[in-house]
């Protein structure tokens, strides 16, 4: 009965269309979909105009990558994800794809309105929301290794990257990534430039073997240290990663620490003795994947990583988390990018709380053995 009375209306609707002759800019259509979760057919109301490109080329099964930056299986990954009923408005696909093509090509709700024949505010209030639903689904995308045999999988993984046994006990590797923002009016916007006199907003991040983010952290102006940062961080706050006997591989800019939070980064420059010299080099093979990870993610959302971010300063740690989440989602079917060469050498700091130089000594007696791990798998 439902069905028929929607059927009647969207008739009726059509014949007024003829009668009174409403312009195209204002047509609608109805679609009824089957719902995969149920097993029935129901109707929604997505309220699209089939004139726009964008949509005509969504529904008709091209591919997405062109204009969302997301393959058609990572979409479906994050449509099951974010599972929102939506009672009234655009319907849940429709506002993704808004909040998702602003997010590819980064440009303003003025024109996401005309691409989608929607009305500005409108656009503003779906970019919003959906970017808080993305960030809700968090935990679910981004997460430390939920069993013991996941986190033997990435100890593997790191000792395969740095193509040496001493770094079985890597769980993660760990480093800041600056964000170019269109910095707050008054006083508090010289607080948001960097070492490189650009406004930002620093994201740090842990990934694993395979460049998948495990811990993210967003929200503290550029003119911060990494190693401020961590400090203030859950990951160092709460000590609840890694397990005891692993570690975290870090660059120079960090301190070398045993506790609270295992951190091993390189031996500083000038590298004296052999040892420490090819440490260094194997270090630097396993800690690269947080470097490819970001490249990786600057590539897919470039317009929102390689040029200042015009969105309110509260809003920009919403938009990078969004970024991290859907970053792991193409990674878990398969939707991978090239990333571009961003790996940068930072300076070294004097914090150390306990130090982690004598478990760094013992992995360079290891490493000094020359006793390699055999490369069974390529994971770049």
């Amino acid at each position: 009965m439902e069905q028929e009375y929607i059927i009647f209306i969207f008739i009726f609707y059509v014949l007024l269309e003829e009668m009174v002759g409403i312009h195209p800019r204002r047509r609608r259509v109805m679609y009824l979909r089957l719902d995969q979760d149920r097993g029935q057919t129901r109707p929604l109301y997505c309220r699209i105009n089939l004139s726009v490109p964008v949509l005509d080329r969504f529904f008709n099964d091209l591919d997405t990558r062109p204009d969302f930056r997301l393959s058609r299986e990572a979409l479906r990954v994050l449509l099951g994800l974010l599972r929102t009923e939506r009672q009234h408005g655009w319907g849940s696909t429709i506002e993704t794809l808004v909040f998702l093509f602003w997010l590819a090509c980064g440009t303003s709700y003025r024109v996401v309105s005309r691409v989608f024949d929607m009305p500005r505010a409108t656009v503003h209030r779906i970019v919003h929301r959906v970017a808080e639903e993305v960030v809700a689904i968090r935990h679910q995308v981004i997460h430390f290794p939920n069993t013991p045999e996941d986190l033997e999988a990435v100890c593997r993984g790191f000792a395969g990257l740095a193509r040496h046994r001493a770094f079985l006990k890597a769980a993660g590797a760990i480093d800041g990534c600056h964000v170019r923002i269109k910095p707050p009016s008054g006083p508090d916007g010289q607080c948001y430039r960097n070492r490189k006199l650009f406004p930002s907003i620093i994201l740090q991040a842990v990934c694993d073997h395979q460049g998948r983010f495990i811990d993210t952290y967003v929200g503290w102006p550029g003119s911060v240290h990494d190693a401020r940062v961590l400090r203030y961080s859950p990951l160092y706050r709460r000590s609840v990663y890694p397990p005891p006997g692993h570690f975290i591989l870090a660059d120079g800019g960090y301190p070398c620490l045993q506790h609270p939070l295992p951190l091993i980064t390189p031996y500083k420059r000038p590298v004296r003795g052999v040892g420490p010299q090819r440490f260094n080099l194997h270090h630097s093979r396993a800690r690269s994947i947080i470097e490819r990870a970001f490249g990786m993610m600057k590539t897919r959302f470039r317009s929102i990583f390689l040029k200042a971010l015009e969105v309110h300063n509260t809003f920009v740690p919403h938009v990078i988390t969004a970024c991290a989440i859907l970053h792991n989602i193409c990674l878990g079917v398969g939707d991978i990018m090239a990333p571009e060469d961003d790996a940068e050498d930072k300076g070294g700091h004097v914090l150390e709380t306990v130090s982690g130089a004598p478990w760094r000594d013992r992995l360079t007696a290891e490493v000094s053995a020359l006793e390699e791990v055999p490369i069974d798998h390529n994971y770049l």
